[in-house]
């Protein structure tokens, strides 16, 4: 599937900013328990906060599964983990993916 094809998939559940997609949280869990037909691997997650005025970048929501082991992704159980761990902190969720 090309990147294209996964944000057409998830049409109305993201928020672009420049070249950036944002995932709502409420959308998040959809997005990660389908990596296998999106045909994508996780790399990494930053957790965002979207207001009216800004958007910012939670230092402490960040997550790098670049480097986890063989395969170079991050598993499902991971990313709920972080999913749950950051759920009271952000409004969004920005993916970093790469096609498989």
């Amino acid at each position: 599937m090309q990147e294209q094809e996964i944000y057409q998939q998830f049409a109305g559940k993201w928020l672009r900013s420049g070249a950036e997609y944002y995932v709502s949280k409420e959308a998040a869990a959809d997005f990660v328990q389908q990596p296998h037909q999106l045909d994508i691997v996780i790399l990494g997650i930053e957790g965002i906060v979207i207001s009216q005025n800004q958007t910012r970048l939670l230092l402490d929501a960040i997550a790098d599964y670049s480097s986890t082991a063989t395969p170079r992704r991050a598993s499902i159980e991971q990313v709920s983990h972080y999913l749950n761990a950051t759920a009271n902190k952000v409004t969004h969720y920005c993916f970093v993916v790469e096609t498989s």
